[in-house]
């Protein structure tokens, strides 16, 4: 826990202590009474001891992001690591794993550059490069066959972006995440009306303690492939982006469905305005001040669903799917193949009206985990690439997401 974290929750406390004793009115005794105006006096000390902890905690943490990107036109060690991530493979890694020895060089000065043990690659090393580092090079030996371009898998798109979930890179440990849950409400007051029990009456703080779990993309590896495969590098270093890429968003819409407050089941089938309403509902004039800032994600069979459902032709109306007029209507309307099937013919979905009402930490390193067993007779090795991410909620269920259901038949 950082010095502004700890700070933040002892003034949590003294606030909650302070606003028991304003509860109490004038019924208060002498001693509470002092005790109050003692709280007031350590919350005034602690404010600005607070603004230099938060400052300092934002400045290392600028800090070290700025190490991590390794800036793009800086010098010294910045220079040193875009050099280290030019001239470093990913299947350097993976054949290092898969063959239960050290990294060349070169690698293992990148791993060490982000602070990472040799059985690690850093997530950078993901990042699209250059043509001429793409290709692993066959052996002067081998005969070269002419190879038309890697198609990529096929995966879903990253659900993690359209429901405004962060997913900051962090460092090895468990992690706080820190959020004003609410605060003081202005108010009109007559003159010389005294304030002083308003200002700190409503300020609470969230404190969301992550841990990391594990998400893990498994590859079948044959040594003879680095021979004979010219695009290995760059397909590789694709499909495994692209395969945490999904294994992240699923892990956010899992976990949201299971810590978002769960709605009591509908009884009727949906019907065209059922949709609408549910959306336009959520509209409160704070988080969403229009339908146009409500998103919606859903299931398959709800969108199929959704386009049974129609709005009449009557009153000059056009006839309209209700799909169709959340498509038109919401900030985004998007099918995730994450989201559970209909249970009974309830289907569950996701409805957001903000951002950051959540954060998934991704933990620094990717590990490459070995197996010559399972594919032994083949001379095949099952290679398991493993990473760290966490889910916690920052807002109260409700405030910024929720869960809905709909009766689909």
């Amino acid at each position: 826990m950082t010095k502004a974290q700890r700070l933040l929750v002892k003034q949590s406390e003294k606030r909650e202590k302070l606003n028991a004793i304003l509860a109490k009115g004038e019924e208060a005794s002498d001693d509470e009474k002092a005790t109050a105006a003692k709280l007031r006096a350590e919350l005034q000390a602690i404010e600005p001891e607070l603004r230099s902890a938060i400052e300092e905690d934002a400045k290392a943490a600028d800090e070290v992001e700025a190490e991590r990107r390794a800036g793009s036109n800086g010098d010294g060690e910045s220079a040193e690591v875009r050099a280290l991530l030019r001239d470093s493979l990913l299947a350097r890694y993976v054949d290092a794993a898969a063959n239960q020895r050290a990294l060349p060089k070169r690698e293992a000065e990148l791993s060490a550059a982000f602070k990472l043990g040799e059985d690690k690659a850093p997530w950078e090393l993901l990042l699209p490069v250059a043509e001429e580092r793409a290709a692993t090079q066959a052996p002067a030996t081998t005969q070269v066959v002419q190879q038309t371009p890697v198609l990529g898998r096929i995966f879903e798109d990253s659900d993690t972006d359209f429901l405004g979930v962060d997913t900051p890179m962090v460092g090895v440990g468990e992690h706080l995440f820190t959020t004003i849950a609410t605060g003081p409400t202005p108010a009109d007051v007559d003159q010389g009306t005294d304030i002083s029990g308003d200002a700190v009456a409503a300020a609470t703080w969230r404190v969301e303690s992550i841990k990391p779990k594990a998400v893990s993309a498994s590859y079948e590896w044959e040594l003879e492939d680095q021979f004979a495969f010219a695009q290995l590098e760059s397909s590789l270093r694709m499909d495994l982006r692209e395969a945490m890429r999904v294994a992240l968003a699923k892990r956010v819409v899992t976990q949201a469905l299971a810590e978002l407050t769960d709605p009591a089941n509908p009884t009727t089938e949906a019907g065209f305005q059922d949709y609408v309403d549910e959306c336009v509902g959520y509209v409160d004039g704070k988080s969403a001040a229009m339908v146009n800032q409500v998103r919606l994600l859903i299931n398959a069979a709800t969108y199929q669903h959704a386009y049974t459902k129609y709005r009449g032709t009557g009153d000059g109306q056009t006839e309209q799917t209700a799909a169709e007029r959340l498509a038109q209507i919401t900030g985004g309307l998007r099918v995730s193949a994450h989201l559970p099937a209909a249970v009974s013919d309830i289907a569950k979905c996701i409805m957001v009206r903000g951002r950051n009402w959540a954060v998934a930490p991704v933990w620094s390193g990717i590990e490459f985990v070995p197996d010559r067993v399972t594919k032994a007779a083949s001379r095949g090795i099952v290679l398991t690439a493993i990473a760290l991410v966490g889910f916690g909620l920052r807002r109260a269920s409700g405030d910024l997401a929720k869960t809905v259901e709909f009766k689909i038949a």
